[in-house]
């Protein structure tokens, strides 16, 4: 399998480049994911979203960044703090007006004195050797330089167009073109004040399916397949692994021998030293299981699945192609296929969720973040508690997408869905991901 290429820090000059991560994103509408938690914080591989953005941006050596968000910022500061369990010092911008991307970015930048910035959407995961658009902005002179990639082939565009991916460079000097008030956008005004000023505005291509952006479930659920199969594919990527505790920072150190990763191989799981697993589970697949996890006998997870820390996974359950977060329980001989079951979730025994998302009745990640104001369910939400009057302890909401069965291995009457080897798995697949 091809190894992605590194970044290559000596494109770099070292404290001259900013990170600033947009986080503050226009709503999915009425999608019960963002009702739980911030976009930029939903889980990816046991990570917050967010935390992608930023270890893409410490592997090109770009070791600080700050975070631009609105009503969701004090909820990043307490999940993401100084940034340093992440290598990251990250400062926070909330913006309360809106200022619109174009206003953040000069507002964080204000008041600090970095030549270039590297501007990223938060609900994106990118892979681009960063290094490639940094030399070009500096030979052009170019004043901005938006990164776009390949758009697939349509009726009326055989070759496809650009279409920009979410991440910037700019220089300094464009600060000065952004007006102090008022909503001010990137793509909309910034660009064509640039233009109309002379200033040089750069293009740089790269390939399709190296940006992967979240937009709601069928996209969430994709891009936690592929990072949950690139873990397993690239053993490096998890020797520092550090999964995602909202409540606190989780310290490696805590549970793992001196000098030992805080993971171990089993086939093609990864599971958390301090998880208990099983010598009966049967795990198949691309699976990752975090900290303090429990998962008893004769328990079936097919992959791509990813469990979150403090999962209790009683006997002869079966997690397939499943996100689970933080704290859920899935009872004895219960199915989960194809479904996301948010913090704290509960299924009990003998229950099946299916392309579902099965949420906390508590709503437990907005309360711990918000407190219980803004914790009530909405009346879609309570509808469907209305439907499922005998789960006392969760609700389940079903996914707008329909699952499609692979190769399988069967326990019982219930098949689970497990996706063929590929090539593929260190890179993005391109069908379910979306790039705009």
């Amino acid at each position: 399998m091809p190894r992605e290429r590194p970044h290559r820090r000596d494109a770099l000059r070292p404290g001259g480049i900013k990170g600033i991560v947009l986080a503050g994103v226009h709503s999915w509408g009425n999608c019960v994911l963002e009702q739980v938690a911030p976009r930029s914080l939903l889980p990816v591989a046991d990570r917050p979203l967010v935390v992608h953005v930023l270890t893409w941006l410490r592997e090109a050596g770009v070791s600080s960044a700050s975070i631009c968000a609105n009503s969701d910022t004090v909820a990043l500061r307490r999940a993401l703090g100084n940034g340093e369990v992440w290598g990251t010092a990250l400062d926070y911008y909330e913006d309360v007006m809106p200022r619109g991307p174009a206003g953040c970015v000069r507002d964080a930048a204000g008041q600090s004195d970095w030549d270039t910035y590297i501007v990223a959407d938060a609900a994106i995961i990118p892979r681009l050797a960063l290094d490639d658009a940094l030399r070009e902005h500096e030979a052009t002179g170019a004043a901005l330089t938006v990164i776009a990639s390949e758009s697939l082939p349509s009726s009326n565009h055989q070759e496809g167009l650009l279409e920009p991916t979410g991440i910037y460079v700019f220089s300094r000097r464009v600060l000065g073109y952004i007006p102090a008030t008022g909503y001010q956008d990137i793509k909309e005004a910034l660009i064509p004040r640039l233009h109309a000023h002379g200033e040089a505005v750069v293009t740089h291509a790269i390939p399709r399916n190296q940006i992967a952006r979240v937009t709601g479930i069928p996209s969430y659920l994709a891009v936690n397949k592929w990072a949950v199969a690139r873990l397993a594919a690239q053993p490096v990527l998890v020797r520092d692994y550090v999964p995602s505790r909202l409540s606190l920072p989780w310290n490696p150190s805590s549970t793992s021998r001196d000098g030992d990763a805080p993971y171990v191989k089993r086939g093609e799981a990864w599971i958390h030293r301090s998880a208990e697993v099983a010598e009966t589970a049967r795990l198949v697949g691309p699976v990752l299981i975090g900290p303090g996890c429990r998962v008893g006998s004769g328990v079936l997870i097919a992959g791509p699945t990813a469990l979150g820390e403090g999962c209790q996974i009683d006997e002869q359950a079966v997690i397939s192609r499943s996100f689970l977060w933080c704290g859920c329980h899935v009872g004895a001989r219960s199915v989960v296929d194809h479904s996301v079951l948010t913090d704290h979730a509960y299924l009990a025994r003998g229950r099946r969720a299916t392309e579902e998302v099965v949420v906390s009745e508590d709503w437990s990640l907005r309360r711990r973040l918000f407190g219980s104001r803004n914790g009530r369910p909405n009346k879609r939400v309570a509808s469907v508690a209305a439907r499922t009057a005998d789960e006392t302890r969760s609700l389940s909401i079903p996914l707008a997408v329909k699952a499609r069965p692979l190769a399988s291995a069967v326990v019982g009457d219930f098949a689970p869905v497990v996706g063929p080897r590929s090539d593929a798995a260190g890179r993005w697949a391109p069908a379910p991901v979306e790039s705009k």
